[in-house]
């Protein structure tokens, strides 16, 4: 699928992200199919999918992706604030998903619930933090 020339129009239709994700559904997208989505178009030289793959490849994993906290760490070719800005809000909206489950928990049972209630919180901070429970 990579292959920076490659248009996303010039693949045949069960190949393009969005067209794959209608039919089959989106748990059949690859991460950088995902991600593709999100960029939405390529440049002249490039596409969103080869785009998606140099982003992922840079940050090595989706992991590393959903801790970026500023726009500019997005910065690629084909990646500008707009494009950088729904990365964020994606990966933001991820993370609250996460925090959203365990809102209104009054009672923490297990030193693993204390952990994924907090996980986000730690995993994104760019200076220490301590948690005293």
């Amino acid at each position: 699928m990579s292959g920076s020339r490659t248009k996303i129009k010039d693949l045949a239709p069960y190949d393009r992200p969005k067209e794959k994700a209608l039919r089959y559904g989106i748990n059949s997208l690859t991460n950088i199919e995902l991600l593709a989505i999100l960029i939405n178009t390529g440049t002249r030289d490039e596409s969103a999918i080869a785009i998606a793959e140099k982003l992922l490849n840079k940050h090595h994993t989706l992991t590393n992706l959903a801790k970026i906290t500023e726009i500019s760490d997005f910065s690629l070719p084909g990646i500008k604030t707009s494009k950088a800005l729904t990365l964020l809000a994606a990966f933001t909206l991820s993370s609250r998903v996460q925090k959203d489950n365990f809102k209104g928990l009054e009672y923490l049972k297990s030193s693993g619930e204390i952990a994924n209630k907090y996980i986000y919180d730690f995993s994104s901070a760019k200076a220490e933090m301590m948690l005293l429970v």
